[in-house]
């Protein structure tokens, strides 16, 4: 009896080790986190991680716009006489809840999906500002799996043949209207 429990304790220990090889190998980020991460970098300007969370072929483009955009932040501030080192503790410690986000996602390959978000993202800023942001008509995202990690993509971005036509709603196509 003994020696079968040994057995069965190196068995679950081979088991456990297993599993953190294949957990080790990818970022284990589902595709709800992917997107939360990228919209914290965004949020705190956070250029340089962009690349945990946006696909090869769009990562580029929007780290160029976000270059951009915070290159006029420095520029504004700096006219305020506040140093770039300020505004980048600024961005950083703004905190970012998203909490209360939706998320349903409909399959469009093995390695595409589409994340549909409802809800409003807040963002609280260590001046004690709040902005939020709701997530009604702007809410539909392409999400691509790279490596074994999901990442936001803009949809003509998307590696060629990976996303197909997205599915159908839950209830089927809808009825022509009259006339049509």
């Amino acid at each position: 009896m003994r020696v079968l429990s040994t057995i069965f304790g190196l068995l679950a220990t081979a088991a456990a080790l297993a599993a953190c090889l294949v957990l080790a190998s990818c970022n284990g980020q589902g595709p709800e986190q992917a997107f939360e991460g990228y919209l914290a970098c965004l949020a705190r300007h956070e250029i340089g991680n962009m690349r945990r969370y946006v696909c090869e072929n769009h990562v580029y483009a929007l780290m160029m716009r976000m270059d951009s955009r915070l290159a006029m932040v420095y520029r504004e501030n700096a006219a305020l006489g506040v140093a770039r080192n300020e505004v980048d503790r600024f961005n950083r410690d703004t905190v970012c809840d998203f909490s209360g986000l939706g998320y349903v996602s409909s399959g469009r390959g093995p390695d595409c999906l589409e994340l549909r978000v409802s809800g409003a993202a807040r963002l609280e800023y260590p001046d004690g500002e709040t902005f939020e942001h709701r997530f009604d008509r702007d809410g539909r995202f392409v999400l691509v799996r790279e490596h074994g990690d999901w990442k936001v993509c803009d949809p003509e971005s998307a590696p060629p043949g990976l996303c197909r036509a997205p599915d159908p709603p839950p209830d089927g196509p809808a009825a022509p209207g009259p006339g049509g």
